[in-house]
């Protein structure tokens, strides 16, 4: 799993800072994970709701996309596994790195 900033989410999707956080907030993207104050977005995540634009989803469809995907997020067990795979540790970009 690659979590990056909103830089590389604004470079990946074209869509300014405002865009991204309203279409999270009502469910047509997905909402950045926090760590302490840094937002991360899961670039996984990211890829597999621009794909579903790029088909031509509806916006119900990707609303629905979006919950199931944030919900994977909490289907982590203590032991650190998902799904029954080994659970990888997530990659940090910064930029300039």
């Amino acid at each position: 799993m690659r979590c990056i900033r909103i830089k590389e989410v604004l470079k990946k999707t074209g869509l300014t800072k405002s865009t991204i956080y309203e279409k999270g907030r009502v469910g047509l993207f997905p909402k950045p994970i926090k760590i302490s104050r840094l937002s991360l977005w899961i670039e996984e995540e990211i890829d597999t709701v621009l794909r579903a634009y790029a088909a031509g989803i509806s916006e119900s469809e990707i609303r629905f996309l979006v919950a199931k995907l944030e919900q994977e997020r909490k289907l982590f067990d203590v032991f650190g596994t998902s799904f029954g795979a080994p659970f990888e540790t997530p990659e940090i970009v910064s930029p300039g790195l």
